[in-house]
């Protein structure tokens, strides 16, 4: 009785000490070649319908009421899991700031985006937290608060489909879109 207890431990003891002492292997990144992917063309999605907004006239045509220059079209990064703005971004902010303080009859809706990491839930609230932070950006910049709408797109609306680091930097961001004033729906006011 006691060699069988004995033999019974020793078994269970050996095979616990295997799990531990087993080294674990990190689960490899997917491999792939650059030379072989080519980005899809950028889509502009255009604004959406539900939201009532109108996109700014960009004819070549002067008005009166806003500058010449057409609006800024560089999206603002962000490091992975981080709502704050890149260092680097910087710049593009100021030119978005700029323009909207150059064109007082152009309103802008903040859409906050994610790359595909995380649940769904989670990257709704990180592009709703990265939308607000370039919205208090150009708040700060001089910007009317009720000229910035932001909006979280969280993972459904990658710029980059592929599934590496690349493509998720490239996701990782807030798009920009500039609609006239006067373009808004009573649906949009009343909220």
């Amino acid at each position: 009785m006691n060699t069988r207890l004995f033999l019974l431990l020793a078994l269970c003891v050996g095979l616990c000490w295997g799990c531990v002492s087993a080294p674990k292997k990190p689960s490899p990144e997917p491999e792939f070649a650059m030379e072989t992917f080519l980005p899809p063309p950028i889509l502009d999605l255009g604004p959406k319908t539900h939201s009532g907004f109108e996109p700014v006239n960009e004819s070549k045509e002067p008005n009166t009421k806003a500058s010449i220059l057409p609006p800024p079209q560089e999206s603002v990064h962000f490091e992975f899991n981080q709502s704050k703005p890149n260092d680097r971004e910087w710049d593009v902010l100021k030119n978005h700031g700029e323009y909207l303080l150059q064109n007082p009859n152009v309103r802008a809706r903040l859409e906050g985006n994610t790359d595909e990491n995380g649940s769904d839930e989670y990257n709704l609230q990180l592009g709703q937290k990265r939308a607000q932070a370039v919205k208090d950006s150009l708040i700060k910049m001089g910007v009317e608060d009720e000229r910035l709408e932001p909006k979280s797109w969280g993972k459904t609306q990658p710029l980059n489909p592929a599934h590496q680091r690349e493509a998720w930097r490239q996701n990782r961001r807030v798009d920009i879109r500039y609609f006239e004033n006067n373009s808004i729906s009573k649906e949009t006011n009343s909220k």
